[in-house]
């Protein structure tokens, strides 16, 4: 995938990234074209868990943990001399790795239990040069779950050629979330104040975001047709750390004033619709320090020498081999004061919200 540096929306294909690297094109005065041909495994994988919070219908607040199945793709570097580097990537059996065995090894107190890897096709990726049809995963069995105390490694085997690769991660733990002022209390927008989200720092974690994803409905007036739409307000975007041990607490102050000229840029002024605030999901995401490293390695250059230096955690491969978590509270109430300005704020009166 290609990484975006928004961490809530990694996916599992880098090769672009790579792909000067890989085949040749970059100024390495030690890559010889001609030299014997050199199996090279690339690994892209994320370990992910996610906790939800939400009020169930009595009013208590429900946790529900998310962290099955997780998926690894795993490719194969190419070199032909005679074809385009497009017209193999297009191929996708050309990408994969035949008679390949891929294990996680979870390692705890001393002790190491080997995971084996099962292979998926039933997730396509996204178009491209590369070829997308039937694309291979490898995924984790239905009854495995994560250990937030466990050191995590990817191993590959070719059993035909004996060549393998691995890569390490710790897990990034959960974010405890200050479930107070979300949840059992609500968010407030009044002008001229600030509000600050507080949240219990992740063991493991090198990096943040915060995102809202704000839902409201909107109608034509005099019709009964409902629809339920939602903007994404991303609030702070690879917010570092040097701390890795995590339970510290860490905050973001917002400022009332600019919910209001936020909802005005992302929400089209329309006399003939109606609308509602129907709630906030409160997002944070951790990004583990190979990830980081990673994206930050990878940033596009904005200097006159183009060539990006190359960065892997993969041993004897290439790739990445990190993990995150997101803490997700599901429809967090806003405040009558915020209700009320929305409705008569000079910038969002026109948007036509009745509470």
């Amino acid at each position: 995938m290609i990484i975006k540096t928004k961490i809530g929306r990694i996916s599992l294909w880098i090769a672009l990234v790579l792909m000067s690297a890989l085949l040749g094109t970059s100024c390495k005065t030690d890559f010889d074209l001609n030299e014997k041909y050199k199996e090279i495994h690339i690994i892209y994988g994320l370990l992910s868990q996610q906790d939800s919070f939400f009020i169930d219908s009595t009013r208590k607040i429900v946790k529900r943990t998310t962290d099955n199945p997780q998926y690894i793709r795993i490719e194969k570097a190419f070199l032909n001399n005679n074809v385009s580097a497009y017209q193999i990537a297009a191929q996708t059996d050309s990408l994969y790795i035949k008679n390949l065995t891929v294990n996680l090894e979870v390692s705890k107190d001393g002790n190491t239990q080997i995971i084996p890897l099962t292979e998926d096709r039933t997730i396509n990726k996204d178009g491209g040069s590369f070829g997308s049809t039937g694309a291979l995963l490898y995924k984790t069995p239905a009854d495995f779950h994560l250990d937030p105390a466990a050191t995590y490694t990817i191993r590959t085997l070719n059993k035909q050629t004996g060549v393998s690769a691995s890569a390490s991660t710790p897990l990034v733990g959960q974010t405890d979330l200050d479930r107070t002022l979300t949840l059992v209390q609500t968010l407030d927008y009044t002008p001229n104040t600030q509000s600050t989200i507080k949240w219990s720092a992740a063991k493991n974690a090198r990096f943040y975001d915060l995102t809202f994803y704000i839902y409201y409905k909107e109608w034509t007036k005099n019709q009964m047709d409902t629809v339920v739409k939602v903007v994404e307000w991303p609030l702070l975007h690879n917010f570092i750390t040097d701390n890795l041990q995590g339970g510290f607490t860490m905050g973001y102050g917002i400022k009332g004033s600019d919910f209001y000229t936020f909802m005005s840029q992302q929400i089209k002024a329309d006399l003939s619709k109606q609308r509602y605030f129907v709630g906030t999901d409160v997002v944070i995401d951790a990004g583990a320090e190979e990830i980081y490293n990673y994206i930050t390695v990878n940033q596009p250059s904005i200097g006159v020498v183009q060539k990006l230096p190359e960065y892997t955690n993969v041993k004897n491969g290439f790739g990445v081999f990190s993990s995150k978590s997101r803490t997700r509270i599901f429809k967090t109430a806003q405040s009558g004061v915020t209700r009320k300005e929305l409705k008569s704020n000079a910038q969002t009166r026109d948007l036509n919200f009745i509470y």
